[in-house]
């Protein structure tokens, strides 16, 4: 089967262990891989000519990837996930922003001496993470939709403007990504994943 046409890999851990009696029985646990098919969906766009459709599947892609690569990366790391997993995505953290829910969950993991260290994401770097994810919202929930005129006497509920999203250039939404990503590894003293390339 053609590699670009698999569909994501469902992954299963599991283990046989004896119990009395001479019976063994088998535990374990299944879950999807789909980070680096959204990745390769991000990428994609960036090699297609430029418009706003490829712009905005470009950022809703490479958002999925983001927000799933977090959960992913962390159920390599923490033992039993299929029992653990909910000590480092607790549901007060369900609606903070993704780059307090990286910072939070890296904090679990650090506490519990699953990672070495921290992982440092610059301001700059921060700064381009929330700008990409308030792009996101705007396309997904549809302000920067919204019509825009001089005169108007309600103010739309954007922080995007369509000219915003028009002047923004293809591949940046994918290179917050590559940046994330690295910076994850580089703190846990491992590789980044082979699919991360640049545009």
């Amino acid at each position: 089967m053609n590699e670009d046409k698999q569909e994501p890999k469902n992954v299963v851990h599991g283990k046989l262990s004896a119990s009395g009696g001479g019976t063994q029985t088998l535990s374990g646990f299944a879950h999807h891989i789909f980070a680096p098919k959204w990745f390769e969906d991000a990428l994609m766009e960036t090699r297609s000519p430029p418009s706003l459709d490829t712009k905005r599947r470009e950022i809703v892609f490479a958002t999925c990837c983001i927000e799933t690569y977090l959960v992913e990366w962390t159920i390599q790391i923490i033992p039993r996930p299929h029992e653990t997993v909910g000590e480092f995505f607790p549901e007060k953290d369900r609606f903070k922003r993704i780059g307090v829910r990286y910072d939070n969950v890296a904090e679990r993991l650090k506490s519990k001496d699953l990672i070495p260290r921290l992982p440092i994401f610059d301001k700059a770097h921060r700064d381009e993470l929330d700008r990409l994810f308030e792009f996101r919202n705007a396309l997904v929930h549809g302000n920067v939709s919204w019509p825009i005129e001089p005169s108007m006497k309600v103010s739309p509920p954007m922080k995007v403007s369509p000219q915003e999203l028009d002047e923004k250039g293809l591949g940046w939404a994918v290179g917050v990504v590559i940046k994330r990503i690295k910076c994850l590894h580089k703190a846990n003293d491992t590789d980044p994943p082979a699919w991360l390339i640049e545009p």
